[in-house]
């Protein structure tokens, strides 16, 4: 996730705003975190596909206590949640209030407390685009297939677009049609080893990789590497030849545009 940032102008289209509110819910008179609220709260900041442009917290709380120290509460969750964000996203701007308790109209009961327990966080953002051509970019000293090769070089496997944090593939007749050259390659060339290297984009430094909406995992960039491993070997490809490794966002690109640091590349390891 990169820093807060006003909407970016693309060429000459300006991707539309969405909106999206999380909530938080806490325990009664904690301002602490749970682990399903974290989990909520990452799986969203966590997805590669979408540019945060603002966030704001707001913090609740029940009936129970007096007016002042429920706002006292309020504003402690509230802080929490942004502390949270912060850390573990990069998200430098973050708009917080506490709210006190919610007046509970007609009868109360112990669920209508428990809704009010709470932390709202509003998020505007834009989806990355996604139909991006790699000519465009700089090449990085990245090889493609028709040129000479030698141990440590490095092949982006283009067209391989995924659904956002997923393994699934975004096209998946392109994407298989893209592996089936490579596959071609390495069965005219049987010497040859090399390892499949995950890597994603927007998380920051502190998450070692992207949450993987299947499992609920953080190993985004290791499963897609993992996927195009087992497909390869369903291919005829040995596994002897083969290894494969994610690295989350720690070899990031350098001129290009962040949704384009999503990749799997092919590294020869021997000839």
């Amino acid at each position: 996730m990169k820093h807060l940032i006003p909407a970016l102008l693309f060429g000459t289209f300006l991707f539309a705003q969405e909106k999206n509110q999380l909530s938080v819910y806490f325990d009664s008179g904690s301002s602490v975190i749970s682990d399903s609220g974290k989990n909520e709260l990452s799986t969203f900041f966590s997805n590669e596909e979408i540019q945060v442009l603002s966030v704001s917290v707001l913090g609740y709380c029940d009936d129970v206590g007096s007016s002042e120290s429920n706002v006292i509460l309020s504003e402690k969750r509230a802080e929490n949640v942004s502390l949270f964000l912060k850390s573990n996203f990069e998200l430098d701007e973050i708009a917080t209030d506490g709210k006190g308790e919610i007046a509970i109209n007609g009868e109360v009961s112990e669920d209508l407390r428990s809704e009010n327990r709470r932390a709202t966080v509003s998020i505007s953002y834009q989806i990355n685009p996604k139909e991006i051509t790699e000519a465009k970019n700089p090449d990085n000293g990245y090889k493609t297939f028709n040129d000479t090769l030698s141990v440590g070089d490095k092949v982006i496997i283009n067209q391989l677009l995924f659904d956002g944090s997923r393994t699934s593939f975004l096209n998946p007749e392109d994407a298989e049609l893209e592996l089936s050259k490579i596959i071609d390659y390495f069965k005219k060339n049987p010497t040859v080893n090399f390892q499949i290297n995950g890597h994603v984009c927007c998380i920051s430094s502190t998450f070692k990789d992207a949450r993987n909406l299947e499992t609920g995992l953080n190993n985004l960039s290791k499963a897609r590497a993992q996927k195009i491993f087992d497909y390869f070997v369903s291919k005829g490809i040995s596994k002897e030849r083969m290894s494969h490794e994610g690295y989350g966002r720690q070899f990031p690109r350098e001129g290009v545009i962040e949704s384009l640091n999503k990749r799997v590349e092919i590294v020869i390891t021997k000839i």
